[in-house]
């Protein structure tokens, strides 16, 4: 298992969803996670493996895509 050594910041744009993620987000959750970025800044980085493909965060990756971020803070597994 990969060591986690640094949060970085890097473009939603390269942020690749995992398909067969078993958490689905509702309109509403995505809006109070958007809101709460907003509110308190982005306090819980995305995981994601050197691919690019995000392990854990699908709402925070679709909350920054509501608020138009261009970069989200990761942690890469």
């Amino acid at each position: 298992m990969g060591k986690i050594t640094e949060v970085q910041e890097v473009p939603v744009s390269k942020l690749i969803p995992y398909v067969n993620n078993a958490k689905i987000h509702s309109e509403e959750q995505v809006t109070k996670i958007a809101s709460s970025i907003r509110e308190f800044g982005f306090v819980n980085p995305i995981l994601i493996d050197k691919d690019f493909n995000v392990i854990a965060g699908h709402g925070r990756l679709m909350a920054a895509k509501k608020l138009d971020m261009e970069n989200v803070p990761c942690l890469v597994n």
